[in-house]
């Protein structure tokens, strides 16, 4: 038996979707206040009938963070893809942040070591791997030191976990994808970046990173799990761009005007605190933070060499990806407007 966690997130989504279709058995476990419908709009891009499949998998409601829940959610597994986490720069989400990218890890090792022959992929994040004095960020660099995002911090401490695991005998392998590009619910995670353009997104930064098609991540995931490799990580990235050369290739695809205005590092820090003003006063969460203000200025570039080195990987071009995505994000708009 198969286990995914974040099975409806944007990249569980698209690893549940690749496992059913090729008839793996499969439970995914989702919040009690979730339902399996809600990966329904990602499937669609894919499936003509995405209900189908839907029957396909073992939905399992459980508390992540509930040891019990999960160790009874795990039994009879051999694979277990942790895809869920919590990705935020918003101060009030710290909490969440340690509770899904720092206690769940540990949880799951846990279960893992004591229900034994269960081999864990653990998904990471590229703001785990620390920082490069020259050139691109490599795996050997290690974890991030000195001042850094709390995301950053969970998600470095929650990969430590899995390494306690692995030198406790956990069979183990994780990936470090750098930002993961690919339809899903246009509001949240990195598909939002779609709708912020094509209503009108007028400012830019120069800083840079890496991104990556979420089919790409999928297909890694499945190398991985697949092989007899242990004890090791890799970053996952397609290409390293400026945040305006992405929003420039975006716009074009969506056929809408690119941001145009340079916002420069005092226009960011202006911008945050408004929002951060905005939040205090009515609750609503701020489009911008300090966290996030201060990374988009960042020009960082990440290196997948000890992925392609191990298995020749080729990654799809984002130019690609950008133009696929966009289309799936018109024909939504499309449909929207006609109901």
């Amino acid at each position: 038996m198969i286990v995914v966690t974040g099975s409806t997130g944007l990249l569980g989504s698209h690893l549940l979707l690749e496992l059913v279709r090729n008839n793996k058995p499969v439970r995914a476990l989702i919040r009690k206040e979730s339902r399996p419908e809600k990966i329904l709009p990602v499937w669609k891009h894919y499936l003509d009938d995405p209900g189908f499949y839907l029957e396909k998998v073992e939905w399992v409601p459980a508390d992540l963070t509930n040891r019990a829940e999960v160790f009874e959610a795990l039994k009879n597994a051999t694979m277990l893809y942790h895809c869920a986490g919590k990705i935020s720069f918003h101060p009030a989400d710290k909490k969440e942040m340690h509770r899904m990218n720092v206690s769940l890890p540990g949880i799951l090792v846990d279960a893992c070591l004591e229900l034994g022959n269960i081999r864990l992929l653990h998904v990471s994040s590229i703001a785990a791997i620390g920082k490069s004095d020259q050139g691109e960020f490599r795996e050997e660099n290690g974890w991030p030191a000195g001042p850094q995002s709390y995301y950053s911090r969970t998600k470095t401490l929650g990969e430590l976990e899995i390494w306690r695991g692995i030198l406790e005998g956990l069979n183990a392998v994780i990936i470090n994808p750098s930002v993961i590009l690919g339809p899903g619910d246009w509001k949240r995670s990195s598909a939002r970046i779609f709708d912020t353009i094509y209503r009108g997104l007028k400012y830019y930064t120069l800083g840079q990173t890496g991104f990556v098609d979420v089919q790409d991540v999928v297909q890694v995931m499945i190398l991985l799990m697949e092989s007899a490799i242990s004890g090791e990580r890799y970053i996952v990235n397609a290409e390293n761009l400026s945040y305006k050369a992405l929003f420039d290739k975006i716009a074009y695809a969506l056929k809408v005007k690119a941001p145009c205005k340079y916002a420069d590092r005092r226009i960011t820090s202006l911008g945050w605190r408004m929002e951060s003003l905005k939040y205090f006063f009515t609750g609503i969460e701020p489009r911008i933070t300090r966290q996030s203000a201060d990374t988009s200025h960042r020009k960082q570039a990440y290196s997948s060499e000890k992925l392609i080195e191990l298995n020749g990987f080729r990654f799809r071009p984002i130019d690609d990806s950008i133009t696929r995505i966009a289309q799936d994000y018109l024909r939504d708009v499309s449909l929207r407007n006609r109901y």
